[in-house]
């Protein structure tokens, strides 16, 4: 599955909006710029390649499940930012060509394996389970609670969905440090939802919006993001919501968010944990 549109060029690719004058070069140096920031504070490896994509707004083809390459659709002008990839694990070939998968329009592709990025360029799954604490929830994908470490970094605790119990291949979630864990058990309640009847504000993301009952706690706050619990609504239920968010609350990480029952079972789970 790809996000090519049938009979797009590559300058629709590059430039949708045909009134717009836009600098390409601008652009990609911003590209470069966004992915070094989350380099840097080291959020980037908790994303899939797929994510890291959709946040530097890059259009890909993924073929290696069928013995082809992973491509993504750009000019030469992408070569800084492509270093940045090869420095992580991922080294991409500029083809002016492109191929089959790109529709011929330029592009640069690579048949390495994996994921995800790694801080120190490999590209195998790089994490380490030290303690399972259980799961909180019955489905398909189960939210598990870990004491892990991703990659090189610190251990710390991790909240997040993965394939099965066993936690095999993980989904999506949050990392938390000792101190935001202990900031999190020390505010939660079992009434923590029904206690934001309140609506405070619709969060308009253009091609969605979520209803947010407020906040329950900040959890860390650096630089320009902060890490909160706050009782939101993403389409199905309310829930107990736990991720990243710029300050103006237009931009949010991945995360969970909890129903009634699992955050019960979270409690459980941090009142024995001996911090």
């Amino acid at each position: 599955m790809s996000n090519i549109l049938d009979g797009l060029t590559i300058d629709d690719v590059i430039n949708n909006n045909k009134d717009a004058e836009i600098n390409i070069e601008t652009l990609d140096d911003t590209k470069v710029e966004l992915m070094q920031k989350k380099i840097d504070d080291g959020s980037i490896f908790e994303l899939t390649l797929k994510e890291v994509f959709s946040y530097l707004d890059l259009s890909f083809v993924d073929k290696r499940d069928k013995k082809g390459a992973l491509w993504v659709i750009g000019d030469n002008s992408l070569n800084d930012l492509m270093q940045l990839f090869e420095k992580h694990g991922f080294k991409f070939i500029f083809s002016s060509k492109g191929g089959r998968a790109s529709k011929n329009m330029p592009a640069w592709f690579t048949t390495a394996k994996g994921d995800r990025l790694s801080p120190d360029g490999t590209t195998e799954q790089n994490y380490e389970i030290i303690k399972n604490y259980g799961y909180i929830s019955d489905n398909t994908r189960p939210i598990c609670i870990n004491y892990m470490r991703w990659y090189n970094n610190p251990p710390a605790f991790d909240i997040r969905e993965w394939n099965n119990t066993s936690c095999e291949k993980p989904g999506k979630g949050i990392v938390l440090n000792k101190e935001e864990i202990l900031k999190l058990r020390d505010v939660l309640r079992e009434d923590t939802i029904f206690s934001k009847d309140d609506l405070l504000q619709v969060i308009d993301f253009g091609n969605a919006s979520i209803d947010d009952y407020g906040l329950v706690t900040v959890l860390n706050d650096k630089g320009n993001w902060s890490t909160e619990a706050r009782v939101i609504d993403w389409g199905y239920k309310k829930g107990l919501d736990i991720r990243k968010w710029d300050h103006k609350h237009t931009k949010c990480g991945k995360g969970v968010n909890l129903k009634q029952s699992e955050l019960e079972k979270l409690i459980a789970i941090l009142e024995s944990i001996e911090l």
